[in-house]
Protein backbone atom coordinates (compact mmCIF):
# COMPACT_ATOMS: atom_id res chain seq x y z
CA UNK A 1 0.00 0.00 0.00
CA UNK A 2 2.91 2.37 0.63
CA UNK A 3 3.79 2.49 -3.06
CA UNK A 4 0.15 3.10 -4.03
CA UNK A 5 -0.04 5.85 -1.41
CA UNK A 6 3.01 7.63 -2.82
CA UNK A 7 1.73 7.27 -6.38
CA UNK A 8 -1.68 8.66 -5.41
CA UNK A 9 -0.21 11.66 -3.60
CA UNK A 10 2.02 12.40 -6.59
CA UNK A 11 -0.59 11.82 -9.31
CA UNK A 12 -3.16 14.00 -7.53
CA UNK A 13 -0.53 16.65 -6.80
CA UNK A 14 -1.49 16.75 -3.12
CA UNK A 15 1.93 17.57 -1.67
CA UNK A 16 5.06 19.47 -2.54
CA UNK A 17 8.48 18.12 -1.46
CA UNK A 18 8.92 20.47 1.50
CA UNK A 19 5.30 20.64 2.68
CA UNK A 20 4.55 20.32 6.38
CA UNK A 21 1.32 18.41 6.97
CA UNK A 22 -1.02 18.41 9.95
CA UNK A 23 -2.72 15.01 10.30
CA UNK A 24 -6.17 14.67 11.86
CA UNK A 25 -5.79 11.55 14.01
CA UNK A 26 -8.68 10.17 16.02
CA UNK A 27 -6.92 6.95 16.97
CA UNK A 28 -9.22 4.81 14.82
CA UNK A 29 -7.91 2.42 12.20
CA UNK A 30 -8.17 4.87 9.27
CA UNK A 31 -6.16 7.69 10.84
CA UNK A 32 -3.63 5.25 12.36
CA UNK A 33 -2.92 3.84 8.90
CA UNK A 34 -2.61 7.35 7.47
CA UNK A 35 -0.08 8.30 10.16
CA UNK A 36 1.90 5.11 9.53
CA UNK A 37 2.05 5.80 5.78
CA UNK A 38 3.20 9.38 6.35
CA UNK A 39 5.87 8.19 8.76
CA UNK A 40 7.14 5.47 6.40
CA UNK A 41 7.19 7.96 3.52
CA UNK A 42 9.53 10.30 5.39
CA UNK A 43 7.09 13.21 5.12
CA UNK A 44 7.11 16.09 7.60
CA UNK A 45 3.97 16.01 9.73
CA UNK A 46 2.37 16.72 13.08
CA UNK A 47 -0.69 15.11 14.67
CA UNK A 48 -3.85 16.81 15.93
CA UNK A 49 -6.52 15.13 18.06
CA UNK A 50 -9.96 16.37 19.09
CA UNK A 51 -11.65 15.27 22.30
CA UNK A 52 -15.35 16.03 21.85
CA UNK A 53 -16.24 14.82 25.37
CA UNK A 54 -18.97 12.56 24.04
CA UNK A 55 -17.71 9.15 25.17
CA UNK A 56 -16.52 9.68 28.73
CA UNK A 57 -13.30 7.92 29.72
CA UNK A 58 -13.09 6.22 26.30
CA UNK A 59 -12.53 9.64 24.71
CA UNK A 60 -9.74 10.36 27.21
CA UNK A 61 -8.10 7.03 26.39
CA UNK A 62 -8.28 7.87 22.68
CA UNK A 63 -6.44 11.14 23.37
CA UNK A 64 -3.74 9.36 25.42
CA UNK A 65 -3.32 6.78 22.66
CA UNK A 66 -2.78 9.40 19.94
CA UNK A 67 -0.35 11.33 22.14
CA UNK A 68 1.64 8.12 22.68
CA UNK A 69 1.61 7.47 18.93
CA UNK A 70 2.94 10.97 18.22
CA UNK A 71 5.71 10.31 20.73
CA UNK A 72 6.57 7.06 18.97
CA UNK A 73 6.91 8.92 15.66
CA UNK A 74 8.65 11.86 17.37
CA UNK A 75 6.34 14.41 15.78
CA UNK A 76 4.48 17.43 17.26
CA UNK A 77 1.21 16.60 19.01
CA UNK A 78 -1.74 18.97 19.43
CA UNK A 79 -4.92 18.26 21.33
CA UNK A 80 -8.07 20.19 22.14
CA UNK A 81 -11.19 19.39 24.17
CA UNK A 82 -14.60 20.75 23.16
CA UNK A 83 -17.94 21.13 24.89
CA UNK A 84 -19.62 19.69 21.82
CA UNK A 85 -23.11 19.11 23.21
CA UNK A 86 -23.31 22.63 24.58
CA UNK A 87 -22.04 24.09 21.30
CA UNK A 88 -24.61 22.07 19.31
CA UNK A 89 -27.43 23.27 21.54
CA UNK A 90 -26.36 26.93 21.43
CA UNK A 91 -26.07 26.85 17.62
CA UNK A 92 -29.14 24.66 16.93
CA UNK A 93 -27.23 21.96 15.06
CA UNK A 94 -26.70 18.23 15.30
CA UNK A 95 -23.87 16.77 17.38
CA UNK A 96 -22.18 15.56 14.18
CA UNK A 97 -22.35 18.98 12.54
CA UNK A 98 -21.14 20.70 15.71
CA UNK A 99 -18.15 18.34 15.96
CA UNK A 100 -17.30 18.90 12.31
CA UNK A 101 -17.46 22.69 12.66
CA UNK A 102 -15.36 22.73 15.82
CA UNK A 103 -12.81 20.32 14.36
CA UNK A 104 -12.14 22.17 11.11
CA UNK A 105 -12.13 25.61 12.74
CA UNK A 106 -9.46 24.45 15.21
CA UNK A 107 -7.46 22.66 12.50
CA UNK A 108 -7.28 25.84 10.42
CA UNK A 109 -6.14 27.85 13.44
CA UNK A 110 -3.44 25.25 14.15
CA UNK A 111 -2.34 25.19 10.54
CA UNK A 112 -1.93 28.94 10.35
CA UNK A 113 -0.30 29.41 13.76
CA UNK A 114 2.19 26.56 13.27
CA UNK A 115 2.92 27.11 9.56
CA UNK A 116 1.59 23.82 8.25
CA UNK A 117 0.91 23.79 4.52
CA UNK A 118 -1.93 21.24 4.45
CA UNK A 119 -4.36 19.44 6.74
CA UNK A 120 -4.82 15.72 5.98
CA UNK A 121 -7.90 13.72 6.95
CA UNK A 122 -8.26 9.94 6.69
CA UNK A 123 -11.38 9.74 4.49
CA UNK A 124 -11.28 6.74 2.14
CA UNK A 125 -13.40 5.20 -0.63
CA UNK A 126 -15.96 3.62 1.70
CA UNK A 127 -16.58 7.09 3.19
CA UNK A 128 -17.12 8.24 -0.39
CA UNK A 129 -19.82 5.62 -0.98
CA UNK A 130 -21.55 6.27 2.36
CA UNK A 131 -21.62 10.02 1.68
CA UNK A 132 -23.14 9.32 -1.76
CA UNK A 133 -26.02 7.42 -0.14
CA UNK A 134 -26.49 9.98 2.64
CA UNK A 135 -26.91 12.76 0.08
CA UNK A 136 -29.08 10.57 -2.14
CA UNK A 137 -31.45 9.84 0.76
CA UNK A 138 -31.63 13.46 1.87
CA UNK A 139 -32.06 14.78 -1.68
CA UNK A 140 -29.36 16.44 -3.76
CA UNK A 141 -28.12 17.35 -7.22
CA UNK A 142 -25.04 16.32 -9.16
CA UNK A 143 -22.75 18.18 -6.77
CA UNK A 144 -23.99 16.12 -3.84
CA UNK A 145 -23.49 12.89 -5.78
CA UNK A 146 -19.98 13.86 -6.89
CA UNK A 147 -18.38 12.52 -3.75
CA UNK A 148 -15.89 13.88 -1.25
CA UNK A 149 -13.27 16.06 -2.96
CA UNK A 150 -9.69 14.79 -2.76
CA UNK A 151 -8.52 18.36 -2.23
CA UNK A 152 -10.58 21.20 -0.79
CA UNK A 153 -8.68 24.37 0.02
CA UNK A 154 -5.98 23.37 2.51
CA UNK A 155 -7.69 20.04 3.22
CA UNK A 156 -6.30 16.94 1.50
CA UNK A 157 -7.56 13.36 1.68
CA UNK A 158 -4.60 11.11 0.83
CA UNK A 159 -6.43 7.81 1.49
CA UNK A 160 -9.06 8.34 -1.21
CA UNK A 161 -7.57 5.48 -3.21
CA UNK A 162 -8.22 2.65 -0.78
CA UNK A 163 -11.21 0.76 0.67
CA UNK A 164 -11.80 -0.05 4.35
CA UNK A 165 -11.12 -3.76 3.74
CA UNK A 166 -7.64 -2.88 2.45
CA UNK A 167 -7.02 -0.70 5.50
CA UNK A 168 -7.92 -3.61 7.76
CA UNK A 169 -5.49 -5.92 5.93
CA UNK A 170 -2.72 -3.32 6.16
CA UNK A 171 -3.33 -2.93 9.91
CA UNK A 172 -3.04 -6.67 10.43
CA UNK A 173 0.04 -7.02 8.26
CA UNK A 174 1.82 -4.14 10.01
CA UNK A 175 0.64 -5.16 13.47
CA UNK A 176 -0.67 -1.67 14.18
CA UNK A 177 -2.72 -0.94 17.26
CA UNK A 178 -5.73 1.37 17.10
CA UNK A 179 -8.72 2.50 19.15
CA UNK A 180 -12.23 1.19 18.45
CA UNK A 181 -15.05 3.73 18.68
CA UNK A 182 -18.07 1.70 19.82
CA UNK A 183 -20.45 4.39 18.52
CA UNK A 184 -19.45 3.37 14.99
CA UNK A 185 -21.39 0.15 15.56
CA UNK A 186 -24.64 1.89 16.54
CA UNK A 187 -27.19 2.08 13.72
CA UNK A 188 -29.07 5.07 15.16
CA UNK A 189 -26.81 7.29 13.04
CA UNK A 190 -27.62 7.43 9.32
CA UNK A 191 -24.05 6.80 8.18
CA UNK A 192 -23.76 3.71 10.37
CA UNK A 193 -27.15 2.44 9.23
CA UNK A 194 -26.00 2.73 5.61
CA UNK A 195 -22.66 1.08 6.43
CA UNK A 196 -23.99 -1.88 8.41
CA UNK A 197 -27.45 -2.43 6.94
CA UNK A 198 -27.85 -1.07 3.40
CA UNK A 199 -24.46 -1.55 1.75
CA UNK A 200 -24.08 -5.24 2.70
CA UNK A 201 -27.34 -5.94 0.82
CA UNK A 202 -26.00 -4.29 -2.33
CA UNK A 203 -22.82 -6.37 -2.04
CA UNK A 204 -24.95 -9.52 -1.98
CA UNK A 205 -26.56 -8.51 -5.27
CA UNK A 206 -23.31 -7.56 -6.99
CA UNK A 207 -19.89 -8.70 -5.81
CA UNK A 208 -17.95 -5.70 -7.19
CA UNK A 209 -20.57 -3.19 -6.09
CA UNK A 210 -18.14 -0.97 -4.11
CA UNK A 211 -15.63 -0.70 -6.95
CA UNK A 212 -18.25 -0.05 -9.62
CA UNK A 213 -20.05 2.59 -7.56
CA UNK A 214 -16.73 4.34 -6.89
CA UNK A 215 -16.12 4.51 -10.64
CA UNK A 216 -19.66 5.82 -11.15
CA UNK A 217 -19.13 8.57 -8.56
CA UNK A 218 -15.93 9.55 -10.36
CA UNK A 219 -17.85 9.84 -13.66
CA UNK A 220 -20.53 11.93 -11.95
CA UNK A 221 -17.80 14.21 -10.59
CA UNK A 222 -16.33 14.82 -14.04
CA UNK A 223 -19.78 15.33 -15.58
CA UNK A 224 -20.51 17.89 -12.85
CA UNK A 225 -17.31 19.76 -13.69
CA UNK A 226 -18.46 20.03 -17.31
CA UNK A 227 -21.91 21.16 -16.19
CA UNK A 228 -20.44 23.83 -13.91
CA UNK A 229 -18.47 25.25 -16.83
CA UNK A 230 -21.58 25.38 -19.05
CA UNK A 231 -23.62 27.02 -16.28
CA UNK A 232 -20.89 29.61 -15.65
CA UNK A 233 -20.80 30.57 -19.32
CA UNK A 234 -24.60 30.75 -19.52
CA UNK A 235 -24.74 32.87 -16.36
CA UNK A 236 -22.17 35.21 -17.88
CA UNK A 237 -24.36 35.59 -20.95
CA UNK A 238 -27.77 35.96 -19.27
CA UNK A 239 -27.06 37.99 -16.15
CA UNK A 240 -26.53 41.61 -17.20
CA UNK A 241 -25.39 44.33 -14.82
CA UNK A 242 -27.38 47.56 -14.53
CA UNK A 243 -25.76 49.68 -11.85
CA UNK A 244 -25.91 47.69 -8.62
CA UNK A 245 -28.48 45.23 -9.99
CA UNK A 246 -28.34 42.18 -12.21
CA UNK A 247 -31.10 41.44 -14.71
CA UNK A 248 -32.20 38.26 -16.48
CA UNK A 249 -34.39 38.57 -19.55
CA UNK A 250 -37.56 36.56 -18.87
CA UNK A 251 -37.96 35.69 -22.57
CA UNK A 252 -34.38 34.36 -22.76
CA UNK A 253 -34.86 32.48 -19.50
CA UNK A 254 -37.99 30.76 -20.82
CA UNK A 255 -36.00 29.41 -23.78
CA UNK A 256 -33.94 27.24 -21.41
CA UNK A 257 -35.04 23.64 -20.87
CA UNK A 258 -35.67 22.30 -18.28
CA UNK A 259 -36.49 25.70 -16.84
CA UNK A 260 -36.66 24.61 -13.17
CA UNK A 261 -33.16 23.12 -13.21
CA UNK A 262 -31.64 25.99 -15.15
CA UNK A 263 -33.08 28.67 -12.89
CA UNK A 264 -31.97 26.79 -9.77
CA UNK A 265 -28.40 26.52 -11.08
CA UNK A 266 -28.33 30.17 -12.16
CA UNK A 267 -29.62 31.47 -8.82
CA UNK A 268 -28.28 29.06 -6.19
CA UNK A 269 -25.10 31.12 -5.75
CA UNK A 270 -27.41 33.88 -4.47
CA UNK A 271 -28.88 31.51 -1.85
CA UNK A 272 -32.31 31.01 -3.44
CA UNK A 273 -33.60 27.56 -2.50
CA UNK A 274 -35.63 25.21 -4.68
CA UNK A 275 -38.98 26.18 -3.09
CA UNK A 276 -38.37 29.85 -3.90
CA UNK A 277 -37.26 28.90 -7.43
CA UNK A 278 -40.59 27.14 -7.99
CA UNK A 279 -42.45 30.23 -6.72
CA UNK A 280 -40.48 32.42 -9.14
CA UNK A 281 -41.34 30.14 -12.07
CA UNK A 282 -45.07 30.22 -11.18
CA UNK A 283 -44.85 34.02 -11.14
CA UNK A 284 -43.08 34.48 -14.48
CA UNK A 285 -46.38 35.24 -16.25
CA UNK A 286 -47.81 37.14 -13.30
CA UNK A 287 -48.12 40.80 -12.46
CA UNK A 288 -44.82 42.75 -12.28
CA UNK A 289 -43.57 43.79 -8.86
CA UNK A 290 -43.64 40.44 -7.05
CA UNK A 291 -40.60 40.03 -4.75
CA UNK A 292 -38.80 36.87 -3.63
CA UNK A 293 -36.22 36.76 -0.84
CA UNK A 294 -33.08 34.79 0.00
CA UNK A 295 -30.60 35.34 2.83
CA UNK A 296 -28.32 37.62 0.82
CA UNK A 297 -30.44 38.78 -2.16
CA UNK A 298 -33.93 39.56 -3.29
CA UNK A 299 -35.39 38.99 -6.75
CA UNK A 300 -38.02 41.29 -8.27
CA UNK A 301 -40.22 40.25 -11.19
CA UNK A 302 -40.18 43.32 -13.47
CA UNK A 303 -42.11 43.67 -16.73
CA UNK A 304 -39.47 42.05 -18.97
CA UNK A 305 -36.73 41.02 -16.55
CA UNK A 306 -35.99 39.35 -13.27
CA UNK A 307 -33.96 41.80 -11.17
CA UNK A 308 -31.48 40.47 -8.59
CA UNK A 309 -30.60 42.94 -5.84
CA UNK A 310 -28.12 42.30 -3.01
CA UNK A 311 -29.53 42.69 0.47
CA UNK A 312 -27.08 43.80 3.14
CA UNK A 313 -28.83 43.98 6.50
CA UNK A 314 -27.25 46.20 9.12
CA UNK A 315 -25.48 44.05 11.68
CA UNK A 316 -25.33 45.90 14.98
CA UNK A 317 -22.88 43.34 16.39
CA UNK A 318 -20.16 44.08 13.86
CA UNK A 319 -19.28 45.62 10.49
CA UNK A 320 -21.19 44.72 7.33
CA UNK A 321 -19.90 41.86 5.21
CA UNK A 322 -20.46 41.49 1.47
CA UNK A 323 -20.48 38.05 -0.12
CA UNK A 324 -18.70 37.00 -3.32
CA UNK A 325 -20.22 33.74 -4.53
CA UNK A 326 -18.52 31.18 -6.74
CA UNK A 327 -19.41 32.09 -10.31
CA UNK A 328 -19.69 35.85 -9.67
CA UNK A 329 -17.77 37.65 -12.38
CA UNK A 330 -18.59 41.21 -11.33
CA UNK A 331 -19.71 42.93 -8.13
CA UNK A 332 -20.71 46.54 -7.50
CA UNK A 333 -20.81 46.67 -3.70
CA UNK A 334 -18.94 47.58 -1.62
CA UNK A 335 -16.42 47.99 -4.46
CA UNK A 336 -16.65 47.50 -8.21
CA UNK A 337 -14.54 44.41 -8.83
CA UNK A 338 -14.14 41.73 -11.49
CA UNK A 339 -13.35 38.06 -10.83
CA UNK A 340 -11.97 35.57 -13.35
CA UNK A 341 -10.62 32.03 -13.23
CA UNK A 342 -7.34 31.70 -15.14
CA UNK A 343 -5.41 28.66 -16.25
CA UNK A 344 -1.82 28.33 -15.06
CA UNK A 345 -0.37 27.72 -18.54
CA UNK A 346 1.51 30.82 -19.67
CA UNK A 347 0.50 32.73 -16.53
CA UNK A 348 2.50 35.88 -15.77
CA UNK A 349 1.91 37.47 -12.33
CA UNK A 350 0.57 41.02 -12.46
CA UNK A 351 2.47 43.82 -10.73
CA UNK A 352 -0.68 45.98 -10.62
CA UNK A 353 -1.62 46.55 -6.93
CA UNK A 354 -5.25 46.64 -8.04
CA UNK A 355 -5.08 42.98 -9.04
CA UNK A 356 -4.69 39.91 -6.83
CA UNK A 357 -3.78 36.47 -8.22
CA UNK A 358 -4.85 33.79 -5.73
CA UNK A 359 -4.71 30.00 -5.68
CA UNK A 360 -8.37 29.15 -6.38
CA UNK A 361 -8.05 25.67 -4.83
CA UNK A 362 -7.19 27.23 -1.45
CA UNK A 363 -10.29 29.44 -1.34
CA UNK A 364 -13.59 28.60 0.33
CA UNK A 365 -16.67 30.23 -1.20
CA UNK A 366 -18.49 32.41 -0.67
CA UNK A 367 -15.66 34.87 -0.13
CA UNK A 368 -16.40 37.95 1.93
CA UNK A 369 -15.39 41.58 1.65
CA UNK A 370 -15.30 43.55 4.88
CA UNK A 371 -13.54 46.34 6.74
CA UNK A 372 -10.69 45.52 9.12
CA UNK A 373 -11.32 44.81 12.80
CA UNK A 374 -9.18 45.00 15.90
CA UNK A 375 -7.10 41.82 16.21
CA UNK A 376 -7.07 41.06 12.47
CA UNK A 377 -3.87 39.50 11.19
CA UNK A 378 -2.52 37.99 7.99
CA UNK A 379 0.65 36.44 6.58
CA UNK A 380 2.14 39.08 4.25
CA UNK A 381 3.33 37.77 0.89
CA UNK A 382 6.88 36.52 1.23
CA UNK A 383 6.69 36.13 5.01
CA UNK A 384 6.19 33.01 7.16
CA UNK A 385 5.16 34.89 10.32
CA UNK A 386 1.75 36.44 10.83
CA UNK A 387 1.41 40.20 11.20
CA UNK A 388 -1.30 42.28 12.80
CA UNK A 389 -3.07 44.57 10.36
CA UNK A 390 -2.61 47.44 12.78
CA UNK A 391 1.16 46.95 12.54
CA UNK A 392 0.95 46.67 8.73
CA UNK A 393 -0.86 50.02 8.63
CA UNK A 394 1.76 51.65 10.87
CA UNK A 395 4.70 50.23 8.92
CA UNK A 396 3.21 51.40 5.63
CA UNK A 397 2.30 54.84 7.07
CA UNK A 398 -1.44 54.57 6.47
CA UNK A 399 -3.33 57.68 7.45
CA UNK A 400 -6.54 57.35 9.45
CA UNK A 401 -8.51 58.01 6.27
CA UNK A 402 -6.63 55.31 4.38
CA UNK A 403 -7.31 52.78 7.13
CA UNK A 404 -11.01 53.63 7.09
CA UNK A 405 -11.13 53.15 3.30
CA UNK A 406 -9.32 49.79 3.37
CA UNK A 407 -11.32 46.66 2.48
CA UNK A 408 -10.33 43.02 2.98
CA UNK A 409 -11.08 40.02 0.77
CA UNK A 410 -11.48 36.99 3.03
CA UNK A 411 -11.82 33.24 2.67
CA UNK A 412 -13.63 31.99 5.76
CA UNK A 413 -11.96 33.74 8.69
CA UNK A 414 -8.69 34.27 6.81
CA UNK A 415 -7.66 37.43 5.02
CA UNK A 416 -6.42 36.65 1.52
CA UNK A 417 -6.00 40.18 0.16
CA UNK A 418 -5.77 43.63 1.67
CA UNK A 419 -7.52 45.00 -1.37
CA UNK A 420 -5.26 47.24 -3.39
CA UNK A 421 -2.21 46.54 -1.25
CA UNK A 422 -0.96 43.04 -0.42
CA UNK A 423 -2.04 39.41 -0.65
CA UNK A 424 -1.61 36.72 1.99
CA UNK A 425 1.31 34.28 1.63
CA UNK A 426 -1.07 31.32 2.19
CA UNK A 427 -3.06 32.08 -0.97
CA UNK A 428 -0.27 32.91 -3.40
CA UNK A 429 0.11 31.17 -6.76
CA UNK A 430 2.74 28.42 -6.66
CA UNK A 431 4.08 25.78 -9.02
CA UNK A 432 1.43 23.35 -7.73
CA UNK A 433 -1.46 25.77 -8.35
CA UNK A 434 -4.03 24.33 -10.76
CA UNK A 435 -6.45 27.27 -11.09
CA UNK A 436 -5.97 30.97 -10.41
CA UNK A 437 -8.60 33.43 -9.22
CA UNK A 438 -7.86 36.91 -10.54
CA UNK A 439 -9.58 39.53 -8.37
CA UNK A 440 -9.38 42.96 -9.94
CA UNK A 441 -10.46 46.43 -8.87
CA UNK A 442 -12.23 48.36 -11.62
CA UNK A 443 -9.86 51.03 -13.01
CA UNK A 444 -11.86 53.98 -11.68
CA UNK A 445 -11.30 52.77 -8.14
CA UNK A 446 -7.54 52.33 -8.29
CA UNK A 447 -6.73 55.94 -7.58
CA UNK A 448 -8.97 56.15 -4.52
CA UNK A 449 -8.17 52.74 -2.97
CA UNK A 450 -4.46 52.44 -3.81
CA UNK A 451 -2.36 55.27 -2.42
Amino acid sequence: MLERFMDFVQNEDLLRPNDRILLSVSGGMDSVVMADLFNRSGLSFGMAHCNFKLRGTDADRDEAFVQELAGLYKVPFFNQSFETQQYAKENSMSIQMAARHLRYEWFEQLRADNQYDKIATAHHLDDQIETFFINLIRGTGLSGLSGIPIRQGYIIRPLMFVFRSEIEKYLEKRGLKYRLDSSNLETKYLRNKIRHTILPEFSKIRKDFHLELTETIDRIHHSNEILKDIIARTREKLLIWHGDEQRISISQLKSLTPLRTWLFELLKCYNFNIQTIEDIIRGLDGIPGKEYYAASHKLVRDRDDLIIIPVHPVDETGPAQFSVFEGNSLIRKPLSMKFRILETAGFIPSQDPGKACLDAECLTFPLTIRKWQKGDYFYPLGMKQKKKLSDFFINNKFSRTQKEKTWLLCSGNNICWIIGHRIDERYKVTTSTKRILLAELMPALNASIIQ
